[in-house]
C-alpha cells in the first residue's frame, strides 16, 4: 500500500442549472448541446482516474443546482461515480439533503431512480462524520452537509472537528471564506476563516461554494485547503474552475494540477469606442478585441461596447460577423457621442440652442443628486433626449442581468 493518496477534486458543477447566461438568444438545440457536453465531461473522469491512477473522488458540494434535476442525469452521473474507485459527495447549499433531495433514499425511490453505488458515500445528518477509504486504514475522510445558511459569525470550524485517526485526513467543506466579522444578522454558507481552517488538524480540506480556483496555504507555503471552482463554463461570474487533480501523503500536499474538463472558455470582453462611425468600424473593433484574447470559435463570448458613437446605427449586424459556439453583445453603454462643455459654453450665449439648454438642464439636476442610480437615469435622459433632437431613432435600453441565483 503507498503511502500517498491520489484524489480528484471537483464541486460546484450545478447540474439542472441555465447552462448558458440569460442574456444569450440560443436556440433549446444549442442548450440542450451544452448540457450534453457537460456530462461527457463528467464522464471523462472514468479515464482520467485510469490514467493518473487516483484512488477518491471528492466531491465538495452543489453536484446538483437544486430538487428538480431529471431523473436521466442524476442516474447517468451516479453511474460515473459507478465506474470510479471510489466517491465522497458532501451536498451544498444548493443540493442540500431535503426530503425531494437527489440523495434521498425515499425520493430515488419514489422518483424510480437507480439505487447508489456501493462505492458512493454521501455525507448525511447534521454533525460531522468520517468514513475510511476501502482498503485504506491510513486514509480517513470528514464532512458536515450543508444544512442552512448561519449568521457570519457562527462558524463550523471555530472549534476542533472531531475525526476518526489516520496518517492521511481529508476534510470536505462546503461554505464562505470570510476575512472579517459583519453584522450577526447576515446569513451566508457555512463561514470560515483562513486561521481557523489551519489551526484544525487535517491534512488537506476540499473546498466548495466558490466558483474560482484558490487555496488555502500555511506558513510554510504548503497548500492546505483548495476551492477547484466551477468547471464549466456557464456564467460570467466564473473564468477560473476546473477540476483538481492532487497527491497528499502525511506531510501534506505534494502536488495540486489544475485540469480542465470543459471543451470551451466564457470570455466577458469591454470594446471601448469613441464616436465610431458606422457598423463596419464597430466589427473592426469587436474582432480585434477577439484577437487580442484568443477568442476562439468554440468559446462563449459577450461583447460590451461602452462609449460614443457619432450616429444612430443599427448594431445587430455584428452578430453575423463572430463565429462564436455562444454569442451576445450589451450596447446598452454605448451613447451619442458630442462635446457636452462646447454645448454647455454655447447655452450660456445668444446663440444658445434647444440642444445646449436642453444639456444645461440635465447638467444642473446631476449637480443635484448623489445616488449613482439617479445619475445613471439622468444620463440615460440625456442620450434619449439628444438623440429625439437629432431626429434619431430612439431604443430603450435593455438591461441585461448576470444574476443565475
Amino acid at each position: 500500500m503507498s503511502d500517498v493518496l491520489k484524489f480528484i477534486q471537483i464541486s460546484d458543477v450545478h447540474l439542472g442549472a441555465r447552462v448558458l447566461p440569460r442574456c444569450f438568444s440560443v436556440t433549446s438545440e444549442v442548450r440542450l448541446a451544452r448540457e450534453e457536453e457537460i456530462l461527457q465531461g463528467l464522464e471523462s473522469l472514468v479515464d482520467i482516474f485510469s490514467e493518473e491512477g487516483a484512488e477518491v473522488l471528492l466531491v465538495a458540494g452543489d453536484l446538483f443546482d437544486n430538487d428538480a434535476v431529471s431523473p436521466e442525469v442524476v442516474n447517468r452521473v451516479f453511474a460515473i461515480f459507478g465506474d470510479l474507485p471510489f466517491t465522497c459527495i458532501l451536498p451544498g447549499n444548493h443540493d442540500y439533503i431535503s426530503a425531494s433531495s437527489p440523495y434521498s433514499k425515499y425520493e430515488r425511490a419514489s422518483r424510480g431512480l437507480s439505487p447508489l453505488p456501493e462505492n458512493v458515500h454521501i455525507f448525511r445528518g447534521n454533525s460531522y462524520s468520517s468514513v475510511y477509504l476501502p482498503g485504506r486504514g491510513d486514509v480517513v475522510i470528514t464532512g458536515c452537509p450543508f444544512t442552512g445558511n448561519t449568521a457570519v459569525t457562527e462558524h463550523l470550524m471555530a472549534k476542533p472537528i472531531q475525526r476518526d485517526p489516520a496518517a492521511i485526513s481529508l476534510l470536505l467543506h462546503h461554505g464562505a471564506r470570510t476575512q472579517f466579522a459583519f453584522e450577526e444578522r447576515m446569513k451566508i454558507t457555512a463561514p470560515f476563516t483562513a486561521s481557523e481552517l489551519l489551526a484544525q488538524d487535517f491534512t488537506y480540506t476540499a473546498l466548495g461554494h466558490y466558483h474560482s480556483y484558490s487555496t488555502i496555504d500555511n506558513a510554510e507555503g504548503l497548500i492546505k485547503a483548495a476551492y477547484s471552482g466551477r468547471p464549466f463554463a456557464c456564467e460570467f461570474r466564473a473564468k477560473n474552475g476546473c477540476i483538481l487533480i492532487g497527491e497528499v501523503g502525511e506531510a501534506g500536499v505534494s502536488s495540486l494540477i489544475q485540469y480542465d474538463i470543459d471543451t470551451r472558455r466564457i470570455f466577458d470582453l469591454e470594446v471601448s469606442c469613441e464616436n465610431v462611425g458606422g457598423n463596419a468600424e464597430l466589427v473592426e473593433l469587436a474582432h480585434n478585441e477577439c484577437q487580442r484574447n484568443n477568442v476562439l470559435p468554440d468559446d462563449i463570448l459577450r461583447l460590451r461596447f461602452l462609449g460614443t458613437k457619432k450616429n444612430d446605427f443599427r448594431p445587430e449586424i455584428i452578430f453575423n460577423t463572430l463565429e462564436q459556439y455562444a454569442f451576445t453583445a450589451d450596447f446598452s453603454g454605448l451613447h451619442l457621442g458630442y462635446d457636452v462643455e462646447e454645448l454647455l459654453t454655447e447655452a450660456e450665449g445668444k446663440g444658445a440652442t434647444a440642444e445646449s439648454m436642453f444639456v444645461r438642464g440635465i447638467y444642473a439636476k446631476l449637480s443635484e443628486v448623489e445616488e449613482e442610480n439617479e445619475k445613471a437615469v439622468l444620463l440615460d435622459a440625456l442620450d434619449y433626449g439628444m438623440k429625439a433632437l437629432r431626429g434619431i431613432r430612439v431604443v430603450p435600453k435593455e438591461y441585461i442581468s448576470d444574476d443565475e441565483g
